[in-house]
């Protein structure tokens, strides 16, 4: 899982908005509470 995140992180930082990365760090950060629980 941590993989297909970096994945989808590296292909929005390449030419994606910038909505979407802030959209991917959010997902990040909801995973990282998620698994913190």
């Amino acid at each position: 899982m941590k993989s297909s995140i970096l994945k989808s992180m590296v292909k929005s930082n390449r030419g994606m908005t910038l909505a979407e990365v802030m959209v991917g760090m959010v997902a990040f950060a909801i995973g990282i509470l998620g698994l913190s629980r």
